[in-house]
């Protein structure tokens, strides 16, 4: 007879510890998709660093080229009227004009590179620093998976040594 009377205990115990299991079981989850989401928003953050660092290198390129281009095209202009001038090319500064105007357009494009490449420097340290971002997530969402599955299996735990110890009392 007393046992017919554990039975209601006994059913609230089951259902505590359903409530318990699917709990954490969503707990878990949610640790899980959260940690996933800010890894991927971190990583999709590396690849969008990555393609600013290309468009300037690629970038910073094109405006050297087009710098060289437009240093010889002085050069070659700036001959044609010391030329039309009467003055001869082939002696004196004037032999030097083109020279001295592609050394300076090669300056200026150096110039330009050297910038591209430090903008891009700067864009390798930013995506470096969202990819350990995203391995930090990574870790933290295992964690927390791992968090929730022990604090459910601690709960579990106690509804079960205090169920036996509802099963003792009336047995």
């Amino acid at each position: 007879m007393c046992a017919i009377a554990a039975i209601p205990a006994l059913i609230g115990m089951g259902i505590s510890i359903a409530g318990t299991a699917v709990s954490s079981g969503l707990e878990a989850d949610a640790a899980s998709k959260s940690s996933a989401a800010k890894e991927a928003a971190a990583r999709q953050n590396a690849r969008i660093v990555q393609a600013q660092r290309n468009a300037v290198i690629q970038e910073g390129a094109q405006q050297a080229r087009a710098t060289e281009i437009e240093g010889r095209q002085a050069a070659a202009s700036g001959l044609a009227v010391v030329a039309k001038s009467g003055v001869s090319t082939q002696t004196g500064s004037a032999k030097n004009v083109p020279a001295v105007s592609a050394a300076d357009a090669a300056a200026e494009a150096a110039s330009i590179r050297s910038a591209a490449a430090r903008q891009a420097w700067g864009y390798d340290i930013q995506k470096d620093q969202y990819l350990e971002e995203a391995e930090q997530e990574r870790k933290a969402g295992s964690l927390g998976t791992l968090s929730a599955g022990l604090s459910g299996a601690s709960s579990l735990g106690g509804l079960g040594i205090q169920g036996a110890g509802l099963i003792k009392t009336y047995t």
